[in-house]
């Protein structure tokens, strides 16, 4: 016969034993400490100065004095001296400073009520979905400091995607802040949720555009480099101190030009005429000749400096710039109206030149045969209803060309370029799934814009681009996710992500179920596919694969269950047992067995424990069964009135 028992450890009197009180209470000693297990704290290393009889703890790592060498152990202070207790697994423990409860698995203590450390997706009283993963509804959300700064990012891929805050009415979007296709910081705002207007723009070099126009009803001052694209009215008096660029139709009642300004638009002031009460006081070079057959008006201006031809330039003839010599950085910020051919064949560009006005040509535009070394910028509105071509670089801002065009150069195309017919040529891609560098994309490339996207040929294809392709039985190879056993099963996309040039991601949605897997190649190998798991739901389990909800709750009148995804299960009730007054030796017990039937079944017995309302009274219990357990009350004194039992079952669903 052993000296103790098997589970708790508990003592056992011998036979013939001499003084077996001390046997027994030493047993009761432990039973007293380990029955309703509860702590003060399990983060202390060193015992308490003055502890409590009775006081109970989990000793922390490389604990000191007293509790040296106790690591892990449940220490209690009984009798005036601390008694260790080695835990074994399974026992569980509230640590009341804490508010939780952690139990014992695998020589470590783990807490039961913890989230996990990922999850992909998360709502606060809302539902989140494959696009929102992050769903908040409150009437307010606060993000403070941990200790110092606190800062909000909102990262975005590549320069023309979108990282901004969009204001909504009603889910229809009225507002958007951010980054919007561009690096460049806009104010966007929309009547109906689809249209938008930029009305601020910031260009990273912090220059500042207002592509709505300007009213100031009062003076203003433009100090720094300023963009107003639009329409520009301001009453007061206007200084314009440092490099200012009015695009639209602008109204300047008392203007003091002082700083490098461009007016790119039409020029109405109040002073004589035109261009009457303005100075512009730097040097003034015409470097080639200017032929005008019909009215040029630049009445009454006195121009000193680098020249800006800031009014209207009307010709009513063939204007013709063809002999012109351009060797500086020239702007020609007026409306040029040719109503014949307008030509600049011939020209030779050798700087930075800019074309800021409506360029109108009612015949054939060429741009053929000019020696651009330069960057051209055409930042008007250039209109082309003939053959287009531009050999050299070229940028077109905002440009509708309703012709043919040839790009034979590199081109930018930065603002609202409209080509209204057919783009063809070696600078498209091939097909869809043409990854070559420098290439534009096509409607359906990669699998986006398109009715159906391309099929992949490997799952396990290290080369495969970026993109969303979609998987069929017999034409996709590779390495399935475990569910994918029949062609039906197969069918699904796949998006797929490049970190960089040696890794991958790749999300698979199986078009059956609608249920997502993912994993990811890195190091030479790939990963095992992982499913997606919703928060909440009904648990599942295939072979050792959760397949199911991460939790699920339930309760019925037997009680209350939670499931958890690796197949723990935990069960809770509170039972009425009998009045504690059938006397048995020194002790009472309950006049007969209380059976509780658990909430949810158990794969195997559970481990079951409990504690009364009482401070006198206690519970025995039978060995457990899968689907219920036997219990009795025990007390000192007899127990007139019945006592409420507070139950936990914990083991496994499967």
């Amino acid at each position: 016969m052993p000296d103790d028992t098997p589970i708790l450890g508990l003592p056992l009197i011998l036979a013939a034993q001499a003084q077996k009180h001390v046997t027994h209470n030493e047993a009761l000693r432990l039973l007293d400490i380990l029955v309703q297990l509860s702590v003060l704290d399990r983060d202390r290393a060193a015992p308490p100065a003055t502890p409590a009889e009775g006081d109970r703890y989990i000793i922390a790592a490389n604990p000191t004095g007293a509790w040296a060498g106790q690591a892990g152990r449940i220490a209690a202070y009984w009798g005036g001296v601390w008694v260790f207790v080695a835990p074994r697994d399974g026992w569980h423990v509230w640590v009341a400073d804490e508010n939780l409860l952690v139990i014992r698995d695998g020589g470590v203590w783990i807490t039961l009520n913890a989230l996990p450390d990922s999850t992909p997706r998360l709502g606060i009283n809302a539902t989140p979905d494959a696009t929102n993963r992050f769903a908040v509804a409150s009437p307010a959300s606060l993000f403070t400091h941990a200790g110092s700064d606190h800062r909000l990012v909102l990262n975005k891929a590549t320069a023309t995607d979108t990282a901004a805050i969009l204001l909504q009415t009603g889910f229809s979007g009225r507002a958007e802040i951010g980054l919007a296709g561009s690096n460049a910081l806009s104010f966007k705002v929309s009547a109906d949720g689809t249209s938008f207007a930029t009305a601020l723009s910031m260009q990273p070099s912090g220059a500042v555009a207002l592509g709505q126009g300007l009213t100031v009803a009062g003076d203003a001052g433009i100090g720094g480099n300023a963009a107003i694209t639009g329409t520009a009215t301001v009453t007061g008096a206007t200084t314009l101190g440092g490099n200012a660029t009015v695009g639209g139709t602008a109204t300047l009642a008392r203007a003091i030009v002082t700083g490098l300004t461009t007016l790119n638009g039409n020029l109405t002031v109040a002073g004589t005429t035109t261009l009457a009460s303005a100075t512009v006081t730097g040097a003034t070079t015409l470097n080639g000749n200017l032929t005008a057959a019909g009215t040029t008006t630049l009445a009454n201006a006195t121009v000193t400096g680098a020249t800006t031809l800031n009014g209207n330039l009307t010709a009513a003839g063939t204007t013709t710039l063809a002999s012109a010599t351009v060797t500086g950085a020239t702007t020609l910020n007026g409306n040029l109206s040719a109503a014949g051919t307008t030509t600049l064949a011939s020209a030779t560009v050798t700087g930075a030149t800019t074309l800021n006005g409506t360029f109108s040509a009612a015949g054939t535009t060429t741009l053929a045969n000019a020696t651009v070394t330069g960057t051209t910028t055409l930042n008007g509105n250039v209109t082309a209803a003939g053959t287009t071509t531009l050999n050299g670089p070229a940028t077109l801002t905002d440009a509708t060309v309703t012709g043919t065009a040839t790009l034979s150069g590199p081109a930018t195309l930065s603002g609202a370029v409209t080509l209204s017919g057919s783009v063809t040529g070696a600078a498209l891609q091939a097909s869809a799934t043409d990854g070559t560098a420098g290439k534009l994309l096509t409607t359906g490339a990669f699998g986006l814009g398109s009715a159906t996207a391309p099929v992949l040929a490997n799952l396990d294809a290290t080369t495969t681009l970026s993109g969303l392709w979609r998987t069929v039985d017999v034409q996709t190879t590779g390495t399935w996710p475990p569910v994918a056993t029949t062609t039906a099963l197969r069918l699904g996309t796949l998006t797929v992500t490049r970190p960089d040039a040696t890794s991958l991601l790749q999300s698979w949605l199986q078009a059956d179920s609608a249920t997502e897997w993912t994993r990811r190649y890195l190091a030479g190998s790939w990963s095992a596919w992982s499913r997606a798991l919703p928060v909440t739901g009904t648990v599942a389990m295939s072979g050792s694969t959760p397949t199911g909800a991460i939790l699920q709750r339930g309760s019925n009148a037997q009680g209350e269950f939670v499931r958890f995804a690796d197949g723990t299960q935990i069960c809770t009730q509170v039972l009425a047992i009998g009045p504690c007054n059938l006397a048995v030796g020194s002790l009472f017990q309950g006049a007969s067995t209380i059976t509780w039937t658990f909430p949810a079944a158990f794969v195997a017995a559970p481990i079951v424990s409990g504690l009364t309302a009482s401070t006198t009274a206690w519970l025995t219990a039978a060995a457990p069964t899968t689907t219920n357990v036997g219990l009795r009350g025990l007390a000192a004194s007899s127990q007139a009135t019945t006592i409420n039992a507070h139950l936990t079952a914990i083991g496994r669903w499967v």
